[in-house]
């Protein structure tokens, strides 16, 4: 199933040190690679298979494609990292970092899971297993195990409280529905917040979608940032 999203730099165009480094961290040359589609990163999002026979999935990006999302990769690291072997989510191998001049580039390396994206349409079955897994999440992640962590208010703030600035001049192009509800949508934050929905000690997935998961043979599901 091909996903929409953005065109990906392919694999072989990764700078030459960068991809020297991801070799080491596998112990083992690249030797095949199986580009992923889907998301909305500009860089590489792969299945690779070493000379000794091993997979591993792998994504990276640089400055040259996008300045800020080599940030939000260190920052997927620290949590990744961070992640007990319990959960549902696979393994961080490595994340590298190597640059050349000002450009900047991060890759990281995970163990390869071997599933297939969600069945589009839905399936009472997948909708099922999906509820299930995020179920046994949220268990598992409660308390958060990655100290240190920003709280869903926080690092929803900017986005949730932007529908201030068309509610004080709303642009001519607002879809109807947004339009007569500018007052409502601006305060979300409050009501959120004052329901408890942004507090708590649960370890929450920021992009939860049908093409960050995963279904396993024996029907178990993977959550992933890798769209």
């Amino acid at each position: 199933m091909s996903l929409p999203g953005s065109p990906r730099l392919p694999y072989d165009r990764l700078p030459d040190g960068l991809r020297s480094a991801i070799d080491a961290a596998l112990g083992s040359p690249v030797v095949a690679v199986s580009p992923r589609t889907g998301g909305f990163s500009p860089g590489p999002a792969v299945v690779v298979t070493c000379a000794d026979a091993s997979s591993a999935f792998v994504k990276a990006v640089g400055t040259p494609l996008n300045p800020d999302t080599p940030q939000l990769m260190r920052a997927e690291a620290v949590v990744t990292a961070g992640l007990p072997a319990s959960l549902p989510v696979p393994a961080l191998r490595a994340h590298l970092e190597w640059a050349d001049g000002p450009d900047e580039w991060v890759a990281l390396v995970f163990e390869a899971f071997d599933g297939e994206s969600a069945p589009l349409p839905w399936t009472s079955r997948a909708a099922t297993a999906v509820v299930d897994g995020l179920t046994e999440l949220a268990r598992a992640a409660t308390p958060c195990p990655v100290p240190g962590l920003p709280t869903l208010g926080e690092r929803v703030d900017g986005p949730l409280s932007a529908w201030a600035e068309p509610a004080a001049a709303p642009p001519p192009d607002l879809h109807p529905w947004e339009a007569g509800n500018l007052a409502w949508l601006g305060t979300v934050p409050d009501r959120l917040a004052a329901s408890g929905w942004l507090g708590g000690d649960t370890l929450v997935h920021g992009d939860l979608r049908a093409d960050n998961l995963l279904f396993g043979a024996d029907a178990s599901v993977a959550f992933v940032d890798w769209a």
